[in-house]
Parts: structure tokens; sequence; C-alpha cells
């Protein structure tokens, strides 16, 4: 990783050094720390909660270790080699970051999108450079950043990010800008930048308009403003929560639980027909939140309940168990000639349900690599036309965020030419 160290800036950052100072005292005197270190994957939060970057001396900070981030990085290396031309099978990747091939199919499709996106557009980046690492050192902290791809060609910086998974009501546009202004101090010359986002889960991409020079400085300003000058007590609650490191010990974080659980035991009915659009997307935020944490609590005590031999000891002579239920299933192929001896076809088929997914991993099965995709359509338009596919349409709440320079395609079968338009 290469250190560049911007004595340049100082002139380009218009800080109010009596705020910076007051604050900077403020919050010693709070007990509280700035991260000093500043990802660029980290401005999203920052920028929804700038209490998210500091933390007590002594506080509990969540770092979530699963298995998603992992595949994450599994789908990275393999699409570093793909853009590269040297990519391997996928046996290659998975015992070295440590993946059963449980998950192999998940990372063989979100993988596969990933490809369909280079072919289509990577005239669009030449001369790329993937996995390149960024490190500015400021006043202000350090900043750092890791681009999937970036690309400098004339005057033109674009950088191109995968993601494999897509938080609720989360703009990533702070995290590409944070990457656009590092490349900016590394390639001097130039004068127009833009990012784009793919989707692999979704198959969607995210293209921006180009910005420019002041448009960067602008974003760090207002970074400084946000993040570095905040004040010590003002938080931004929401579902941005669910993600922060500080969620176990944060005042606000506290505060919105217990607030949101007063609010759910009011009529809820009543309550929304009450608010105004802009609280009743609050509380939606509020209690879907605590409908995770109340999730989370009761499988907790389960797991507690499990390990004192399913028995907890209550006060009152009122103890909690975990009471054994018998759940019967019946197996279709072991139980097929007992219903086709006693029932019609006509009669059979109400009791049936047929896992659309299950069923075209099947199919796919029968075929070799690289027609799995045409098999599964194949498959598919015999069920249409059999009369065999019936679609409802149904609808799930989901907060999203609304960026003003950004062009979003969904990526289908046929080729895609949005983003090449929205190029040129």
């Amino acid at each position: 990783m290469t250190k560049y160290v911007l004595t340049e800036l100082e002139s380009e950052i218009k800080r109010d050094d009596e705020v910076f100072e007051k604050h900077k005292l403020e919050r010693k005197n709070m007990n509280i720390t700035p991260t000093k270190t500043y990802r660029a994957s980290s401005m999203p939060l920052a920028f929804d909660c700038p209490g998210s970057q500091y933390g007590d001396h002594d506080g509990v900070l969540i770092n979530p270790n699963d298995i998603s981030g992992t595949i994450g990085t599994c789908c990275h290396d393999v699409l570093a080699d793909y853009v590269l031309g040297k990519e391997q099978p996928l046996e290659h990747y998975l015992p070295k970051r440590g993946i059963p091939d449980t998950h192999k199919t998940e990372i063989q499709i979100m993988t596969a999108i990933g490809k369909r996106f280079w072919d289509e557009y990577g005239h669009l980046f030449p001369e790329p450079v993937v996995e390149e690492s960024f490190e500015s050192v400021l006043d202000e902290g350090v900043f750092t950043g890791h681009t999937d791809i970036c690309s400098f060609d004339g005057d033109l910086i674009h950088v191109e990010d995968h993601k494999t998974t897509r938080l609720e009501g989360c703009n990533y546009s702070p995290q590409m800008m944070r990457y656009l202004w590092l490349a900016m101090y590394r390639y001097v010359d130039a004068s127009r930048f833009k990012y784009t986002i793919c989707f692999l889960r979704d198959r969607t991409i995210e293209t921006s308009i180009e910005f420019t020079r002041d448009d960067l400085h602008a974003f760090h300003q207002e970074f400084i403003n946000r993040v570095v000058n905040w004040d010590g007590k003002t938080y931004c609650p929401g579902s941005n929560c669910t993600y922060c490191p500080r969620m176990a010990t944060c005042p606000a974080h506290t505060a919105m639980v217990k607030q949101a659980i007063q609010i759910v035991l009011t009529d809820p009915e009543d309550l929304v027909q009450s608010l105004q659009d802009p609280q009743c997307v609050a509380l939606y935020q509020q209690v879907r939140y605590v409908e995770g944490f109340l999730k989370k609590a009761i499988d907790s005590v389960k797991l507690r309940c499990q390990a004192s031999d399913n028995r907890l000891r209550g006060d009152a002579g009122k103890d909690l168990i975990l009471r054994e239920q018998i759940k019967t299933t019946i197996l279709p192929l072991q139980a097929w000639p007992v219903m086709d001896a006693e029932l019609s076809d006509t009669e059979i088929a109400p009791c049936l349900s047929i896992s659309k997914g299950t069923l075209l991993d099947t199919i796919a099965a029968k075929v070799g690599r690289g027609m799995k995709g045409k098999a599964k359509d194949a498959f598919m338009a015999k069920l249409y036309e059999a009369g065999a596919v019936e679609t409802k349409p149904y609808f799930v709440p989901a907060i999203v965020t609304h960026v003003p320079q950004i062009t979003e395609t969904v990526i289908e079968e046929d080729n895609l030419n949005s983003l090449e338009r929205n190029e040129s």
C-alpha cells in the first residue's frame, strides 16, 4: 500500500479551526475519541450518522463476522482474475477463503453476473487496475480505500465496485465519492470522474454522472463539516443502526428502541393514520428495527434454554421450557404410489406445491457447464406454454435512497444498453 501525504490539500480545506478545536475538547471531556482512520466503505454509515465513527474509550464495538463477508471476498477474487484474463476454476478460490462447497452455487451465480457485466462493458474501463489500494494522511485523519476496478484514460477516472449485498436504505454514493477523491490525488491529470456499482445479487447496475475536481473537494468539505466537526451529541438513528459498530453502547440507539416499543404499545392503526408521511416512514424504520431486535432476543433466550437442559427457572413458579413438537412431513417419492392408487390427478394436485428454484436447479444439473441458463429458460418456456405457471404480484415495504445523479439499469438475459448510452 502506497502512502500519500497530501500537504497541498491544507489550503483547500476551509475548516473552521476554532469550531474544530472546540468540538475536539468537548469530545475529550465526554470520553469519546474519533477513529482517526476513515475507510471508504464506512462513508455511507458516517454520512447517515456521524456518531458511528466515534466510540467510548472502553465501549463495546460490534464487528459482525459471518460467512457473507467471506463469500463477498471470494467473489471479488474471482472477478479480479476474470478482468485480468487469468480466471481459474471456482474450486481454486473456495479453499483459499475457507468456504464450504455448500456455497458454491451462490458464488457461481453472483460471479456470473459480474462476468456478464464485464463482457458487456469492460471496454468502458481501459487499462483497468484491479484491487487498487489508496491511503491519504491529513490532520483530520487517515483516509483509505480499496477499489475493485479503477481505470484512468485521458482525463477520466472511472471506478467500479462489485456489491454482493445491498443493505436496505443504504446510499453507497459517499463510498464511491471517497474512492474518486482518493484517486484524484494519485492521477493528478484527471479532470473528470465517475463511478459504477454492480449489485451482483439483485443484478442491478448504478452509474453516476460525471463529477469535477470541485465536486470532489465539496464532498470532502461536507465530510469535514458533518463528521470531523461532529458536535458529539447529535445522532441520526434509523435503519443504519443495524450495521453500526456502536450499536451496543449508543445512547440514541437505546432511546430509539425504547421509544419504538412505547409506540407499538398504542393502537397501531390509529397511530399510523394520524401521522404525516415522513413520520410514518420513520415509524416503519423504528418498528422494523425493534422487530429484528426482539427476534434476536427470542433466539438468544432459546439458545440459553437449550444450554440449561431445556428449562430456565423463573419467579413465582413460572419456568420457561422448550416443549417438543413433532413436525410430520410426507415424502413425495415414497407417497406417490399410494396417492396414485387412491386419488385422481385432479385430487392430488391441490395437495402439492413445487419449488421453482429446486425444480430449475434439477433441470440445470442434467446439462453441461455453460448450458444451464438456456436449459432453465427452455424448461420454463414449456411450463408457460402448458399453462403450468401462475404469477401473483405481492408487495414488500423497503426503504430506498433517492440519489439524483444515479442511473439504474437491470441486468437482463439479453444485452444491456443503457449503461453504454449513459457513458456516451
